[in-house]
């Protein structure tokens, strides 16, 4: 209503200040209408003077100059003829003057003698030119003695002896009255000023309708803008700067009135199985579905929001036990199938939900609790998680890093060291690992396990695996201009697979490097397949397509099944540490890392053993078939210079190993 009255106030305006020059045009048009009429009027008058002239006065005069005066014989045909003229009111007054403007001759008093001073008028008129003008009877100074009258056309009017193109022998002035001949127009005149009227009333009136409609579709389109600036086009629902601002308002309401609010982020579960089997348009119909599912279960003045693909926002303005058995009720229904084209959907989802003033008095932090309990279900494999702090173990130290590992990124203080990977079957080194080092400039060296944990919690963890690959390219490149053929593989987070750039980035870096997609290799652990695995596959997927090697890395210690193992496009599978550094001390040990050997052989994958520490266990490695190995036994890994001279070695200790040149 307010906005409906703000845009009528808004119009009025308009139509005011767009009055006021079509006002200002009618009166101009008008005043020229009326000088044109005017101009017409001057002109009839002067044609009626010019006939009175030349059928009555100058018959009359002939040749004779008026500074002769009038003669004996003239005077009586002047008066006969001008005294019926004046008798009609035909004309108001006459009077001839010679060539030095003495009045020698007025019909009003034919016997006066010549009177008269020098007229401006009557001189243009001896030169030859005529005038006219409207005035008022008397005005003229000749006049002055009696009252100003009438209006009149006053007209000054060369007479010329033989003839029209004779010599001037004086000047008829002649007073005619002006009414009748504005007479003649007025009708003419009002009707064109009632018609300008009419048609700028008209024009403005169209231009105010026009400006009306303009004004409400901008209004409807601007209204429409606004919503769709904050809500979701697909499900309608609020979207995440909506529903961010939403929660603003709840907590500072709650700030005044001592009350709880409550966050959840819903994260749905194999949401992209639905997408791939039953297309997009179902996956639509699916996401506006779990919106009207959550939406259904909500008390007026909670809100959901669609945040970002298959992801949900819930604000819920109560307790935190109230708020769980909201987002339990919610998390139920979504287990009732719903039909897409015929075939019977359900879902699951991750939820994680934090509450203020309990977890954060901070809004932004209280959203970015939700989302690290979100991340914890989806880890544990939990239907719902509550916010505790033991979900972000940081302490005030390890929260300053944060900023300082941005930095760090920005300003390369970060390092790579490679850790070489022998191939047991040609006793030669074709491949690295790239592993990270942070060189901090106060703490000396750090391990990943000092910082990865903080990028993986606070977003930096996609910058810090773009520095990762863009170096590790760089240093591939440099070391092929010097000779040396390695591929380096690089590790992924499981925080990496949700960006779906991430395939077309690392063919992108290749490309532009001029390298062969099959030096680089990526390497992801059992954990990050399990956190989202339908994207992880369809990454992984893009990447294998590309010709990029994918490694699974610490196998044996996650939970993928064989089953799954099977579908995933790999190339090799890395054994865990775990299983291979006390192989040769422990038989069951031992017979996990030959079955695994023989298991990534029949599927076709190549093996690398992690953790071989000792000599005599990569001599075993080698007798079983293993592919290649990787541990402190061959090198611990080094920074690039450092591992270009022991490369010089490596030769010299497989040989030393046991195997040969040829392999086994």
């Amino acid at each position: 209503m307010r906005r409906q009255a703000d845009a009528w106030r808004l119009f009025g305006c308009y139509a005011l200040a767009s009055a006021i020059p079509v006002v200002a045009l009618g009166f101009a048009l008008s005043r020229m209408y009326q000088a044109q009429m005017e101009t017409r009027a001057l002109d009839q008058a002067a044609s009626e003077a010019a006939a009175i002239a030349d059928a009555g006065i100058r018959p009359i005069l002939g040749d004779r100059a008026l500074s002769a005066g009038i003669s004996a014989e003239q005077r009586p045909l002047l008066m006969a003829t001008t005294e019926p003229l004046l008798e009609s009111g035909t004309v108001l007054r006459l009077r001839l003057r010679d060539l030095s403007d003495v009045v020698v001759f007025d019909a009003a008093d034919p016997t006066v003698q010549p009177y008269g001073s020098p007229d401006d008028e009557a001189a243009e008129a001896a030169a030859g030119e005529t005038t006219r003008k409207v005035t008022r009877m008397n005005a003229d100074e000749v006049d002055s003695a009696s009252a100003v009258g009438v209006r009149a056309v006053e007209a000054y009017l060369p007479l010329h002896g033989s003839g029209p193109d004779g010599p001037v022998i004086g000047v008829l002035e002649i007073y005619l009255p002006y009414a009748p001949i504005a007479e003649a127009f007025t009708s003419s005149s009002h009707a064109m000023i009632a018609l300008i009227a009419a048609g700028l009333t008209a024009l403005w009136l169209a231009l105010g309708a026009i400006t009306y409609s303009v004004m409400r579709r901008l209004r409807r389109s601007a209204a429409q803008n606004e919503y769709l600036a904050l809500h979701d086009a697909l499900t309608g629902l609020p979207n995440r700067r909506l529903f961010h601002d939403r929660v603003r308002h709840a907590v500072a309401a709650a700030g005044r009135s001592g009350a709880t609010v409550c966050v959840a982020v819903v994260d749905l579960n194999r949401f992209k199985a639905i997408n791939d089997a039953l297309g997009h348009h179902n996956g639509d119909r699916y996401l506006r579905h779990i919106g009207a599912v959550i939406g259904s279960v909500l008390r007026p003045g909670d809100t959901v929001a669609r945040l970002a693909g298959n992801e949900f926002g819930v604000l819920l303005t109560s307790s935190p036990a109230d708020a769980l058995a909201v987002v339990d009720r919610f998390c139920d229904a979504f287990a009732d199938d719903v039909d897409l084209d015929g075939i019977p959907v359900s879902s699951e989802a991750s939820v994680g939900l934090a509450c203020w003033p309990d977890d954060s008095t901070d809004v932004e932090q209280l959203l970015h609790c939700a989302d690290l309990a979100m991340y914890a279900a989806k880890q544990t494999h939990s239907a719902v998680v509550r916010y505790s702090v033991e979900l972000a173990p940081f302490s005030p130290a390890r929260l300053a890093l944060v900023s300082e590992l941005r930095h760090a990124i920005d300003a390369d203080e970060l390092v790579l060291h490679y850790q070489p990977k022998l191939n047991l079957r040609t006793a030669e080194v074709t491949s690295v690992e790239a592993l990270i080092r942070w060189q901090h400039p106060t703490r000396g060296l750090l391990a990943p396990i000092e910082f990865l944990e903080i990028a993986e919690s606070t977003g930096l963890i996609d910058p810090l695996t773009d520095w990762v690959l863009r170096h590790a390219v760089e240093q591939i490149v440099t070391w092929r201009r010097s000779g040396i053929e390695l591929a380096v593989a690089v590790n992924i987070s499981a925080r990496n697979l949700r960006n779906e750039r991430l395939p077309d980035s690392i063919i992108e870096l290749l490309q532009f490097h001029d390298l062969p997609t099959g030096s680089l290799e990526i390497e992801l652990t059992e954990t990050a397949l399990l956190a989202e695995p339908e994207r992880a596959r369809a990454i992984l997927q893009r990447l294998h397509d590309h010709g990029v090697r994918v490694s699974l890395d610490d196998f044996g210690q996650g939970y993928t099944s064989l089953a799954q193992l099977g579908t995933l496009p790999l190339t090799e599978l890395k054994i865990d540490r775990a299983f291979v550094s006390d192989m040769l001390r422990n038989a069951k040990d031992h017979t996990i890392v030959t079955t695994l050997i023989d298991l990534a052989h029949n599927l076709d994958l190549h093996v690398t053993a992690e953790g071989a520490e000792q000599t005599d266990a990569v001599t075993e490695l080698a007798g079983l078939g293993c592919d290649n190995a990787q541990g402190y036994a061959l090198s611990a890994p080094l920074p690039a210079a450092d591992l270009e001279q022991w490369l010089q070695t490596a030769k010299r200790y497989a040989r030393s190993a046991g195997m040969t040149d040829a392999g086994r």
